[in-house]
């Protein structure tokens, strides 16, 4: 007998583990499809963590098969999108460190050819802000003020440096954002 995905979520909801093992099964392809999008190995079970928080925090007023997949399946979006949010942090972040060790006397010769690697393909202005900010120690407003230029105009120069930085390294070096 067929269960509907309503009737199926009320046995899960009273620990019924056949019926949230087939609730799973009904929302896999989903998940491996937004698992297969980015390198991170933990991404498939986090998913399906957050199908089974889904099923288990359902509203009540939700009783339409279509409301209820609608439901489970913008869940699962917001948790993928949380966990590439977070990521993105955690890389930028590494990014940031790695810029800055490159001043650094004790930095290894990987880094240095990486990040200079990376520099060549930025614009000359792109490469100045990177250097300025993060080899030479300036502020943004230091560089604004040397390149006579607004603070935002740098900001933005160098958040696009960046993005250009953390694109070239994941397409070459396949590394995950």
């Amino acid at each position: 007998m067929k269960w509907s995905l309503y009737e199926l979520i009320k046995k899960s909801q009273m620990k019924d583990n056949k019926a949230l093992m087939k609730i799973i099964e009904e929302f896999m392809p989903i998940i491996k499809k937004h698992s297969r999008k980015v390198r991170y190995d933990d991404i498939t079970n986090e998913l399906i963590i957050a199908l089974i928080n889904a099923v288990y925090n359902i509203p009540n007023v939700i009783t339409e098969e279509k409301d209820i997949k609608n439901y489970i399946f913008k869940s699962i979006i917001n948790e993928y999108n949380r966990i590439l949010k977070n990521k993105t942090k955690i890389y930028n972040f590494e990014v940031g460190i790695e810029l800055e060790r490159l001043g650094k006397k004790d930095d290894d010769v990987e880094t240095r050819i990486l990040v200079y690697e990376v520099m060549d393909k930025l614009s000359n202005l792109q490469k100045e802000v990177i250097e300025y900010e993060f080899i030479e120690g300036y502020s943004e407003s230091e560089i604004a003020e040397k390149l006579h230029v607004s603070r935002q105009a740098i900001n933005r120069t160098k958040n696009r440096a960046l993005k250009k930085m953390k694109l070239y390294i994941q397409c070459e070096y396949m590394v995950l954002i």
